[in-house]
């Protein structure tokens, strides 16, 4: 199994001039932290530019280089993705917190009653 990390191309962060994908998140770059997610769980990461370029047929995990995320979340999404056997996409729910924190700091598509990271 793989997982395609896509690497936004949303300029930088200001002071740290730097992009999400490579911002510090808990002293490691947050690249770092997913790919070493994905190892730990077995799953080969790779880098890619856009989702075009991924045309991979078999089970397979896509993610955004700007969403941080832990290696429990990150099991529980898997096992519970694999049960459904069908594709699955994360979301939240929209709730004050999630409106005022995470949605406006990633690239986060609104929906009715949801947001996806």
């Amino acid at each position: 199994m793989k997982a395609y990390i896509v690497r936004g191309d949303r300029g930088v962060i200001n002071p740290v001039n730097e992009t999400l994908g490579n911002c510090l998140t808990g002293n490691e770059v947050l690249t770092s932290l997913q790919k070493g997610i994905f190892q730990k769980s077995e799953i080969e990461p790779v880098f890619v530019e856009n989702e075009n370029q991924i045309k991979d047929q078999n089970e397979h995990v896509v993610v955004g280089d700007n969403v941080y995320f832990t290696e429990d979340l990150f099991t529980e999404f898997l096992a519970r993705s694999r049960q459904q056997k069908k594709n699955t996409i994360y979301s939240l729910k929209k709730w004050v917190i999630t409106l005022r924190t995470m949605s406006n700091i990633q690239d986060a598509k609104y929906n009715e009653d949801c947001i996806n990271p």
